[in-house]
């Protein structure tokens, strides 16, 4: 994606995570933030060096521009930023773009190629349009929280941001496809997502289940509702997972745990059995399985072919050897912090020319005023008579970082 223009609008998590990917991907990405303290997420959860580790998680490979947005001057300047871009990226609430004059049909107008992209909570129309747009909201009206969580317990948030995450990468599959539209047609056309369509959509076999059947989903803890056993279980030293999900994998299971003879007993026969009887034989199994701890057991059982896992902390797993080999870790210099570690992008490509995902380190609000405004063909003069009459607004601890 070298070579096109991202205008990134957009602030907490779910906009930012889409303008991400599309800055690993290559894109330049400008980050234009409301001043004066610019994006609301560098306030949330602990700091290292000022810098809140929730921003630092979704905003490298860009570039910061602060503006007065209560300004009309600033609001007329994005749009002639946006007349230059190819895509602009934005999550506000339904109708506040239009109000700022910053619509999808006025950019258009001016920039006929323009990728319109927008998040929302629960979409541009219906009864919930103007519903707040927080993960958690979205994740209890779609019905996430129902079915995660105990059986007979209350219903859970999912521990990571999945409905933010979803929808950032769902809005950049979106803008891909608008990309290759607009190859063929020379038109860009405008793209919108919500963390509840996105979420409704990753109800899986749930929702599936209940379409076909109308029969509610249940919470069914680490359990499986149909395969037996499949499940966390209880080792010498803690909780891991085991998977055995064919027949042969039970088999598999009963012979490198020492107990062949539960592969004949009535009670475990076949999958049914299993099902029926899944709290005995959870018993059963952890019986054996407290004999050696949960890494032992794992590298067994992967050996005879059988999925098993430790149930690592987020420590172990961004420490685990597969983590290196596969180069998903990579660190950038940070002005304030130093060296910064962070997860790459998931995939590699091999005609891509580089493996690596961190070109720029998550920016200072307002740290790239002036270079991405020349970038945008703005001259010195108008530049600096912006930032002298506010209208693009740099942060005094900022000021000498140009």
């Amino acid at each position: 994606m070298k070579g096109l223009r991202v205008l990134d609008l957009s602030r907490a998590l779910s906009g930012p995570y889409c303008s991400m990917i599309l800055g690993d991907l290559g894109a330049d990405v400008t980050k234009v933030e409301a001043g004066p303290g610019g994006d609301l997420i560098r306030l949330w959860g602990p700091k290292r060096a000022g810098v809140t580790l929730y921003y630092l998680s979704a905003n490298r490979n860009k570039r910061s521009l602060l503006l007065d947005f209560r300004n009309p001057r600033a609001l007329k300047l994005i749009a002639r930023l946006a007349a230059q871009a190819d895509i602009v990226v934005e999550n506000f609430r339904p109708g506040v773009m239009q109000d700022m004059g910053l619509a999808y049909e006025t950019l258009q107008t001016a920039n006929p190629r323009l990728i319109y992209a927008s998040i929302s909570g629960f979409g541009q129309a219906g009864p919930m349009r103007d519903f707040p747009g927080f993960d958690m909201i979205a994740q209890a009206m779609t019905g996430v929280m129902s079915v995660n969580g105990e059986a007979g317990g209350d219903p859970l948030r999912v521990g990571v941001p999945v409905g933010d995450m979803a929808a950032g990468m769902w809005l950049t599959i979106g803008i891909l496809a608008a990309l290759r539209q607009r190859d063929e047609t020379g038109l860009g056309q405008r793209v919108d997502t919500s963390l509840f369509s996105t979420l409704l959509n990753m109800l899986s076999y749930h929702g599936q289940g209940y379409l076909s059947t109308g029969l509610q989903p249940q919470r069914s803890g680490n359990t499986h509702p149909v395969i037996q056993p499949y499940g966390a279980f209880q080792t010498s030293d803690g909780l891991m997972v085991i998977a055995p999900g064919t027949q042969d994998m039970w088999l598999g299971l009963c012979q490198t745990l020492g107990a062949p003879e539960m592969a004949i007993d009535p009670r475990f026969f076949d999958p049914p059995c299993r099902l029926i009887n899944s709290q005995a034989l959870k018993q059963e199994l952890e019986v054996l399985l407290s004999v050696d701890t949960a890494f032992r057991w794992s590298q067994r059982l992967v050996a005879a072919g059988i999925p098993a896992a430790p149930i690592n902390t987020v420590g172990q797993a961004l420490n685990d050897p597969q983590v290196a080999a596969c180069g998903l870790i990579e660190t950038v210099q940070h002005p304030l912090i130093g060296e910064v570690r962070m997860v790459a992008k998931p995939f590699q490509m091999s005609g891509s020319g580089t493996t690596q995902t961190v070109r720029l380190y998550p920016p200072q609000p307002g740290e790239h005023n002036q270079e991405c405004l020349r970038a945008y063909g703005l001259g010195e003069h108008e530049i600096q008579t912006l930032i002298a009459e506010g209208v693009v607004q740099t942060p005094p601890a900022q000021r000498s970082v140009e």
